[in-house]
């Protein structure tokens, strides 16, 4: 057989192959796979005869549904906090406002107060404290002129047998208004007006001098009302004369102190700070007054005692800035100095080569034996 025959042969050889493998295929079938659908899904028949929600575990026939087919599971709605309702009491509408506002919320406080001041039902004694509170909470966010309206909303007195525990408390009622006034009129610029009503806050209730009185005085220091302002902060530092809030009692005596030495009060100003000195005791703060007490002395041309007052610095606390300021002054003035004291404290302020001169010219060192 030669090559052409051969290849020819070939060609039919594979025809009659094709044609054997396709009526082979045709005769075989192949039975779909049903594609599951919602309906052939379990449901677990007691749980909706009863009328129960389903739950949101899968029973063991829906863990044999692929992925893919399975009914998505709804995702739970996360808890919201209500308002309160209008089933709440006024009283606990009231309690729930002053929550808000303790936590800074102060528009969903205000909220709470402006509803239940605009309510005709309720009593006068709740309306009033609820125009009170959104005051407040108006201030609070700087709306000083939405808090002017709101005090001015208010009545001037109340009827002192209108206490009401946990609403309101009556007691120098006018003083708080005249108070609230102040800061509001002051946020708008009208400092006259706010000098008017912290007068008359404090002059009501002389026991609200530790909130009133410093807000006075710095209006007068504003003003340059340098005398006024002195004796406002003086009234607040004799209101916490009872060793009550020390901190703000020597805050407060400080800035008299230094209302007193730019008036050119300094002996007025050194009595200040010798009245710190007598509850004070922190041996860095006690330095630190008595340096400022040296230097109005010595403003006031008084050297000798200026130099006093620098030395008990430098005796408080002499590892500290104060006492190493108060050194300076001493030096500066050629004042009699420990040598080796002098050392240690511009070795406490990393003075190295003062400190290196002090000890060497020191009597503790060999060469001056």
């Amino acid at each position: 057989m030669n090559r052409k025959a051969f290849s020819v042969f070939s060609f039919l050889v594979l025809v009659c192959s094709l044609l054997i493998l396709t009526a082979c295929n045709r005769g075989r079938r192949t039975e779909p796979t049903p594609t599951p659908t919602a309906a052939a899904l379990p449901v677990t028949a007691s749980a909706n005869a009863a009328g129960a929600a389903p739950t949101n575990e899968p029973t063991g026939s829906e863990q044999d549904v692929a992925p893919s087919t399975a009914l998505p599971r709804p995702t739970p709605t996360p808890a919201i906090e209500a308002p309160p309702t209008a089933t709440a009491t006024a009283v606990d509408r009231l309690a729930a406002g002053r929550t808000l506002h303790r936590q800074g919320r102060y528009d969903a406080a205000r909220q709470i107060f402006a509803d239940l001041a605009a309510t005709d039902a309720a009593e006068p004694v709740l309306q009033a404290a609820a125009r009170f509170d959104l005051a407040r909470a108006y201030l609070a966010d700087g709306y000083d002129t939405e808090a002017l309206a709101a005090l001015d909303a208010l009545p001037r007195a109340l009827d002192p047998t209108a206490a009401a525990p946990g609403v309101l408390d009556p007691a120098d009622w006018s003083a708080k208004v005249d108070f609230l006034r102040g800061q509001a009129l002051h946020g708008l610029g009208r400092d006259d007006e706010a000098l008017a009503a912290y007068t008359a806050a404090l002059t009501a209730a002389p026991v609200l001098a530790e909130t009133v009185a410093p807000r006075l005085g710095q209006l007068h220091l504003d003003a340059n009302n340098l005398d006024e302002a002195a004796a406002a902060y003086r009234q607040a530092a004799d209101s916490l004369q009872d060793g009550r809030g020390v901190v703000a009692y020597v805050l407060l005596l400080e800035a008299l102190a230094e209302i007193q030495r730019s008036a050119g009060n300094y002996a007025g100003a050194v009595e200040s700070y010798d009245e710190i000195l007598g509850v004070a005791q922190n041996g860095g703060y006690r330095a630190d007054i008595q340096q400022r007490a040296g230097a109005i002395l010595a403003a006031a041309g008084d050297e000798a005692g200026a130099i006093e007052r620098w030395r008990a610095a430098t005796a408080e606390a002499p590892d500290s800035q104060f006492a190493y300021d108060a050194l300076v002054e001493l030096v500066n003035r050629n004042a009699d100095f420990d040598l080796y004291q002098r050392g240690y404290i511009d070795l406490a302020a990393e003075a190295w080569l003062p400190a290196i001169n002090a000890y060497r010219e020191s009597k503790i060192h060999p060469d001056n034996d």
